[in-house]
């Protein structure tokens, strides 16, 4: 499982070019899918600087892959 706080150390410390290299944190997204928007949020706002709260707690995120 990959958490909230592993995503965006990620971002903040690898600065991807796209949202789909957030697959390379730990296979971020790569499950069942459902995080796939959350995901793309998070990168959104790291590459626009900006923080939005999310109802969601800093837990578990995603599921790794099948």
């Amino acid at each position: 499982q990959v958490t909230k706080r592993k995503v965006v150390n990620y971002l903040r410390v690898e600065k991807p070019k796209r949202a789909a290299q957030l697959s390379e944190c730990f296979g971020a997204g790569t499950g069942c899918g459902w995080c796939r928007p959350f995901l793309e949020r998070l990168f959104h706002e790291a590459v626009e600087g900006v923080s939005v709260s999310f109802a969601r707690p800093a837990g578990e995120l995603c599921l790794l892959g099948p």
